[in-house]
C-alpha cells in the first residue's frame, strides 16, 4: 500500500469515524492508510480501542467448556454466530487455553 500523509483534519475525521462505529477495515479503505497508521492516529487522539462484540461472560464460559470438551473454534464460531477470533478471545478471557493448530500434513 502506498504511504498516505494525512493532515490534522483528515486524522480527526478518521478518529470520529472510528468513534461512530466504523471498522478499521472500512477506515483503511476510505482513507487509503495502513491498519497500523489508523490505529496510531486513534491512539494519538487518546481514544481506546473498542470491543466490537460486547463480552458476555456466561456465553464465554459455555464456549470454554464446550471447547475443552473437544469442540473446535470453527464449530463454536458457527454455533454462536461469532468470528473465530472472538471465540478464541472469549475462551481465553473465561480462563481457557487455546490448543495449538493441527498440522495439515499429518
Amino acid at each position: 500500500m502506498q504511504q498516505v500523509k494525512m493532515n490534522f483534519i483528515e486524522r480527526a475525521k478518521l478518529v470520529q469515524d472510528y468513534k461512530n462505529g466504523m471498522t478499521i477495515a472500512e477506515i483503511t479503505k476510505k482513507y487509503g492508510c495502513a491498519t497500523s497508521s489508523a490505529y496510531g492516529y486513534i491512539k494519538d487522539a487518546g481514544v481506546s480501542r473498542q470491543r466490537r462484540v460486547p463480552f458476555d461472560g456466561e456465553i464465554a464460559d459455555r464456549m470454554r467448556k464446550e471447547y475443552e470438551a473437544g469442540d473446535s473454534t470453527t464449530v463454536l464460531a458457527t454455533r454462536y454466530n461469532k468470528s473465530k477470533s472472538v471465540v478464541c478471545s472469549w475462551i481465553r478471557e473465561a480462563g481457557g487455553t487455546i490448543r495449538p493448530r493441527r498440522s495439515l500434513s499429518n
